[in-house]
Formats: structure tokens, C-alpha cells, sequence
């Protein structure tokens, strides 16, 4: 499915979402109510204001006062008994209307005791709510009966349900203005001003947070022990109804049942300390949140991982607005479109994987089966070839040639469509950055273990890119001193003056720019270890200085007298042959003996080529977890000499890996490579070769020349032609001139190509002849020379051309 499919389907979906947002407000609510939840679960809920108590009506008080409603005659004796105590403000949760004829003589009592009280405040109901710009509005107030005294204090109990959570209106206009409940006992307590039309209630705590005590329970206790109550003193104390078949129950984060007496308590909370939700940022937040969903569509390959930070990235601001500036941002405006764009995209995925995997393998069976087909014309021809034997035609030779080229390509294009599948049950091992599942590099590692923690001196040959500053970054974190500094210097990079101030420091004045002291690497590495890579490119002026170093543990600044005593584990690193240039005196000897306490010789990548698969995953795992290399990719990646070693390698799979994501694959395939590289990609390397040998006609040079253009070794290169030649003799049936011919219709370059064969024959024919036998195992147990650098795939070749001299 291609990138325009792909936007179609997440604009359709942006589409869909936008509905449902606005549409199913239940769904919104319901996200936005999880969303902070989860967040408020990661930290402790915030403490119940102890200004706060609350006395319950539950369903003992009103079965044991005479049932539903109680005389009022009870909420008189209670204002007054609170105000005995003290109290700051108390709030009647419960409304008390006109209609109640039986409780007249009861509701004067109650009006005479409140009309002495002016921190009394009473429930008000309102019928109806609506928002009229910045203003709640209402078509109905219904009063408490009490307020028809002019002093008393009412609050409404009202609140609205919405998507953004729960809304308490802080004041409600009719023909008069009904404030909350809640705020207006803030206002009795407290010099409160919040200049909002509502605030959004933050339910950080469970309403049973708070101290409280029954209806019942409260006349006992006073009775009994007023001390008991004396901590009611300048409280703020709420009454209302907590009976499970009267009460209103809300749910919330912390209460499955929040009676309204709870309710307002927390409210009131809000108020006093500020701590309400901040919902004027919550319409804006919807397009923020909205337009952050939809950020992955526009990156032009989808990654799970963009994904997964921009999840993330909104935690994180959910989070922060939540807990550190109490602002509610609408979560469900980012949470239904991610979700489904997540979801879209795993479907996208699929479908292409599934898409790419259907073209792969169909794209296989075309070429396996074209494969097919040119290998039985190949076999054709070339049983045609060996019946006409001296007699073919060029034209037949030349349809054979053409054929083979065809057929090396179709291999090539098969392995190239098929992936290198990396062992998951033997994998190489990774010892501190030293990737291998070698012999050579095992007895390497267990080396660098033994004299790791070791004071003395240690020498690394290898060639350039073989891995020796890794070697010596090992040997540094494993000793003793791993917790000091590790200094590489390149001794090559610098001039003779330069180094000896890099490593041993200057004084001020010493030379011309010297402008103030500056301590030398050795003295940066003092304690811990020091790596002198190109140690054969120094002077003969730096090697005696550093002997004294070597000898002393002393070191002198340049322009200095002073000597300096330093304690560093020196480890030289070497791509040259430190003993032939001792030999050649270039270097010091004593130098040398120095530095070569311990030796470690590390292999160049062509001699441990079973490496080259775990160092290829290594590489790709740190460009991208994702990508694979092809067989054919592999095959060349495994036949090339690698004269810069690992690190040669880990620049062909950076640049790889950049040339297939420009195509959007994860596979590495031959085109990815440097042609310098691809142009081994010819089946087993032997058209490669034999056709450069043959641009250079074959002279007395061109092996030596086409081993430097194929950057092969000058031994790959000749036994390859050996080979060839031997493969050529036996499918002619032994007919040399027509083996030659196969190779080169060019006169002279088939008259060396003879010359040539002949001497092998001659070389193979003598020593049968030393050897003096006829058991072809006993003398091919004796041509192990003959065998041992010819590529595996001519040995049979050599076989029957030994059995066919022996029996000639």
C-alpha cells in the first residue's frame, strides 16, 4: 500500500474521530474520567483540609429520630449546640422547603434559632441550568423556607455533568443571584475572591478523608463529654445526608458512592486552598491533543517507535498540567485518535508486509523457475560441446559463454531476493565491543583476561582497522585502573614536536604560542592507562623519551628541567613490523623490548571469516534493528579480502543500510553495495576474476593487477585461475586446446592460458612420478599442498585430472 493510500485512510479516520468526539460525549467523558485516574495514581492523593467536619444523617439516626423528614426541631437543636462550640461556619446540606405543613410548628423553632446565627448557610435547589456567555442562568430558584428572613445565608446544591468532568457554577442568575453552596460557606470563613464563572471540581481525595462523626453520635458525645467536641472550635461543619436511600451518589476516582454532603466538603476544599481543576485551557488543549495524535502520518516510514514517543511526550504534559499546575487538558481528544491511528497503522503494516512478502516470493519463483530453464540449456549445450569436442563452432562456444553469464546472474538475483537468517541459538559473543565466535579471537579475549590486570607493558599488532583500541579499551576496563582515565593518541597525527607536547606537556614560554603551561597526556592518564597507537611511526628523539618514561615513570615537560613522576600502564599499538624495523634500524631495541613484554597479535578480518556474519548483525543491529542482508550480499561480504578490516566493513554497512532505507527495504541487497564490491557478485568469484585476467590478456602482470583492482590476494587470484583452468580441462574432456578455447577465442591470450595449464600438468605428473603408486587416496594424501589454497569447489576437478594422468 503506498504512502497517498495511507493518508486517505487516516484522513477518513481523522474524520470518523471527529465524530465520535463530537457525538458521543459518553465515550469523551468516560476517556477523559480513566486518563486522570491514571495519572492520579502515580502520586499520593493530596490530605483533607482538617478545617473540614462533617455531621451524618445516616439510616440509624433517622430510623431512631422518627423517620423521613426529621423534625426540624433537631436541626435547631444542632445550630445551637455547634454554635455553643464555637463553630466558624456550619452548612445544611439538606433542603428545607415551604410544602411541609406538619413541621410548621417545628420550622418556627428552627427560624428563631437561626435568625441568632449569621454563619449559618442553607441548601438551595435550582430547577434548571443554562450558560449564557460568561453567566450560568436559571429559570427557577427554589429558596429554603428560612430565607424568607432576610439575614440567612443560602448556597444552591447544584452542579453540572460534562465531558470535562464535574462543574460547579459558582453563582446562578434569576431575578436574584443564588452563589454555591460551597462558596458561600467559604465566605463565612474566609475572605475568598475567585474571579471565575465556575470551577471544575478536583476530586483528590475520598470524601471519608474527612473528620466526621454522626447525628445520633454528636448529641451523645455532647451530652455526655462536651470536651470531646471542644476540637470543633472555628470549624467549618457540614450536615447532610449520607442514607443510601436518600442520598445522591456520584462516582469518583476515589468514592464508587460520593454522597452530596461529600461532595460540597470537597468543593469546599477546592476553594479554601486553591486547588480546584484549571479548565480554561481544556477546548484548546482538544486541537493541540487533536493534531499530536495525527503526527505519525506525516513521517514517511512508519515507526512504532515515533509512536511511541509521542505517547510519551503526552504522558508527560498530561502529567505535569495535572500534578504541578492543576490543569485538566481533554485527554480523549488524543486518546480515540491515536488509538486508531495506531491501530490503522499496524493494519497498513500488516498489509504491506504481507503485500512485500507475496511480491518476494513471487518474484523468487520467477527467477528460480528462469533458473531452471537456463540451467537445462546450459547442460544442453554443453553436452552438445563435449559430443562435437575439437569441432564446435565458435558460435555454440559463444552461446554457451552468453548462456553461463545468464545463469550467474539469475543465482546472483535468487540469493539477492533471500535473507540471511542470523542464528538466534549460537551467537557470537560481545566482549566489550569485540564481536567474534573465532578460535583466534577467543584466544585473544582469554589474553586480554590474564594480563588485564597486570602492570606490565603490552604490545597490539594488527593491521589498520583491525580492532586495536578496542583490544586496548578492554584490557584498560578490566584492570584495576578501569575507574581512571583511558587517553588514545595517534602518534602518526602528530609531528615530533607536537607529540612530545601532547603526551609529556610544555611550560609556559617553552615556544613560540606556548602562551601558558599545559599538562601532557601522560599526566591525564596518571593511575590510569594510555594507548600509543602507530608507536612505529615515532622518532628516534621520541622513542628515547619515552624510554625514560618506560624506565623512570618520569616524564619532562618541554621547556621544563623538571622531571614529573607519573604512574600509567603504557600500551603501544602497531600495524608495522616493530622487529624488522629494529632489524632495519629505525627503531630502538631496547624500545622495543620494553614495550613487548606482552605481545597480543590480533588476525586481520580475511583470516577469521567466520566473524564477518556476527560482526555484519552487530553493525546492523546499530544502525537499525530492523535490517537484514541478502545471501548474495553475504556471499560477497564473506569473499572480500577486507584490507581495512572491521572498520572497513562497518563503513560498506553504513552506507548499505542508507542506500536501501532511500528504497524503504529493510533487506541489503548487491545494488546497496560499492560497485568496487558488486562487481564480485558474479557466482564464486571466478568470472570475476578469469574476465579481468582476460581484459589484461592474460600477461605475466595481471594477476598481480587484477589482485590489486579486486583488492583480492595475489593467491585468490592465481588459484582461481588454476582452477578454472582444471574445471575447463575436465568438462572438455581433457582436451586442453578446447579448454583454453572456452575461456578466450584471443590467440595469444589462449597460447598463455595453454602454457600455462601445461605447467600445472607437468608440475602434477612429476611428483606422481616421485611418488611412485597408483592409490590415488594414499597420493592425495601426499598433495596437500596441491589442495590446500585451491577453492574448495575445484577439488574435484583436481581428483579426476590426477586419476586421468594416473591411468594415462
Amino acid at each position: 500500500m503506498n504512502k497517498k493510500s495511507n493518508n486517505i485512510i487516516y484522513f477518513l479516520l481523522s474524520a470518523i474521530v471527529s465524530i465520535i468526539l463530537l457525538t458521543f460525549t459518553d465515550i469523551d467523558k468516560s476517556i477523559n474520567n480513566n486518563a486522570e485516574a491514571s495519572i492520579k495514581s502515580f502520586y499520593a492523593n493530596d490530605k483533607a483540609d482538617t478545617n473540614i467536619v462533617l455531621i451524618t444523617i445516616d439510616e440509624t439516626d433517622i430510623q431512631q429520630l422518627g423517620g423521613w423528614p426529621l423534625k426540624r426541631s433537631y436541626y435547631a437543636l444542632l445550630f445551637n449546640k455547634l454554635n455553643n462550640l464555637d463553630v466558624r461556619a456550619v452548612g445544611l446540606e439538606v433542603f428545607l422547603s415551604n410544602l411541609v405543613s406538619s413541621q410548621s410548628i417545628y420550622s418556627e423553632l428552627l427560624l428563631d434559632q437561626a435568625k441568632n446565627y449569621n454563619n449559618i448557610v442553607f441548601g438551595s435547589i435550582i430547577s434548571s441550568i443554562k450558560k449564557d456567555g460568561d453567566k450560568y442562568i436559571s429559570d427557577s430558584i427554589q429558596l429554603p423556607f428560612v430565607a424568607k428572613l432576610s439575614s440567612i445565608k443560602s448556597g444552591h446544591l447544584s452542579y453540572i455533568s460534562k465531558s470535562s468532568g464535574i462543574i460547579l457554577p459558582l453563582k446562578i442568575e434569576n431575578n436574584l443571584i443564588e452563589k454555591a453552596f460551597a462558596l458561600s460557606l467559604a465566605e463565612i470563613s474566609d475572605q475568598i475572591k475567585i474571579d471565575r464563572p465556575h470551577i471544575n471540581i478536583n476530586f483528590d481525595k475520598s470524601w471519608k478523608e474527612y473528620k466526621s462523626l454522626s447525628l445520633l453520635e454528636f448529641f451523645q458525645i455532647y451530652e455526655n463529654d462536651e470536651e470531646q467536641l471542644a476540637y470543633l472550635k472555628n470549624k467549618i461543619v457540614l450536615i447532610g445526608i449520607t442514607a443510601q436511600s436518600l442520598a445522591k451518589n456520584l462516582n469518583t476516582i476515589y468514592d464508587d458512592e460520593l454522597p452530596g454532603i461529600g461532595f460540597h466538603a470537597i468543593a469546599l476544599d477546592n476553594i479554601l486552598n486553591n486547588n480546584f481543576y484549571d479548565d480554561s485551557y481544556y477546548s484548546i488543549s482538544a486541537l493541540f491533543l487533536f493534531l499530536l495524535a495525527f503526527i505519525p502520518v506525516f513521517f514517511k516510514r512508519t515507526s512504532f517507535i515515533i509512536y511511541l514517543s509521542i505517547l510519551a511526550f503526552t504522558v508527560i504534559i498530561a502529567f505535569t498540567a495535572i500534578t504541578l499546575f492543576n490543569v485538566l487538558l481533554n485527554y480523549a481528544s488524543f486518546v480515540l485518535p491515536f488509538l486508531f491511528n495506531l491501530l490503522t497503522a499496524l493494519l497498513v503494516f500488516v498489509n504491506s508486509r504481507k503485500e512485500e512478502t507475496e511480491s518476494v516470493i513471487k518474484e523468487k519463483d520467477l527467477i528460480l523457475k528462469e533458473l531452471t530453464d537456463k540451467t537445462n540449456q546450459l547442460d544442453t549445450l554443453q553436452n552438445e560441446l563435449e559430443l562435437e569436442s575439437k569441432n564446435s563452432s565458435h558460435e555454440l562456444l559463444d552461446k554457451v559463454t552468453q548462456l553461463k553469464q545468464e545463469v550467474l546472474e539469475l543465482r546472483n538475483r535468487h540469493r539477492d531476493s533471500e535473507e540471511v537468517k542470523f542464528e538466534e541459538q549460537n551467537k557470537a559473543e560481545n566482549f566489550h565491543g569485540i564481536i567474534f565466535k573465532s578460535k583466534e579471537m577467543r584466544q585473544i579475549v582469554s589474553t586480554i583476561k590474564k594480563v588485564a590486570d597486570e602492570k606490565a607493558t603490552i604490545l597490539i599488532m594488527g593491521e589498520s582497522g583491525s580492532g586495536k583500541e578496542l583490544v586496548a579499551r578492554a584490557i584498560h576496563n578490566l584492570s584495576s585502573r578501569k575507574n581512571k582515565n583511558f587517553v588514545a593518541v595517534n602518534c602518526a597525527a602528530l609531528s615530533d614536536t607536537l607529540l612530545e607536547s601532547e603526551l609529556f606537556g610544555h611550560v609556559k614560554g617553552s615556544f613560540t604560542n606556548a602562551i601558558s603551561d599545559k599538562k601532557g597526556l601522560f599526566e591525564e592518564a596518571n593511575n590510569g592507562t594510555i594507548l600509543l597507537d602507530e608507536i612505529g611511526e615515532t622518532s628516534e628523539t621520541f622513542q628515547t623519551k619515552l624510554l625514560r618514561v618506560l624506565q623512570n615513570g618520569e616524564i619532562q615537560k618541554v621547556g621544563s628541567a623538571a622531571a614529573v613522576k607519573v604512574d600509567v600502564r603504557i600500551i603501544a599499538a602497531t600495524n608495522k613490523n616493530l622487529k624488522a624495523l629494529v632489524d632495519a634500524k629505525i627503531f630502538r631495541e631496547d624500545l622495543y623490548y620494553r614495550l613487548n613484554v606482552i605481545q597480543i597479535k590480533i588476525p586481520p578480518l580475511r583470516e577469521r571469516k567466520e566473524d564477518i556474519p556476527a560482526i555484519i548483525e552487530f553493525f546492523l543491529e546499530k544502525e537499525d534493528g530492523n535490517f537484514r542482508v541478502s545471501k548474495a550480499v553475504m556471499d560477497i561480504l564473506l569473499s572480500n579480502e577486507w584490507k581495512g578490516n572491521v572498520r572497513e566493513l562497518e563503513s560498506i554497512i553504513k552506507r548499505a543500510v542508507i542506500y536501501a532505507k532511500s528504497e524503504e527495504r529493510e533487506v541489503i541487497q548487491l545494488k546497496d553495495l560499492p560497485d568496487e564490491l558488486s562487481k564480485l557478485s558474479k557466482s564464486n568469484l571466478d568470472d570475476v576474476i578469469i574476465e579481468a585476467l582476460a581484459a589484461k590478456n592474460f600477461s605475466h602482470s595481471s594477476i598481480n593487477e587484477t589482485a590489486s583492482d579486486l583488492n583480492l590476494s595475489r593467491t585468490l587470484v592465481s588459484e582461481n585461475l588454476r582452477g578454472y583452468l582444471f574445471k575447463n580441462l575436465v568438462k572438455t574432456n581433457f582436451d586442453i586446446d578446447l579448454a583454453v578455447v572456452t575461456i578466450t577465442k584471443d590467440k595469444d591470450s589462449a597460447d598463455k592460458l595453454k602454457s600455462k595449464l601445461q605447467t600445472y600438468l607437468t608440475n602434477i605428473k612429476k611428483d606422481l612420478e616421485k611418488l611412485e603408486s597408483k592409490d590415488f587416496d594414499f597420493i592425495k594424501a601426499q598433495f596437500t599442498s596441491k589442495y590446500k589454497n585451491l577453492p574448495q569447489k575445484y577439488h574435484s576437478h583436481l581428483d579426476e585430472i590426477i586419476k586421468y594422468l594416473l591411468n594415462s
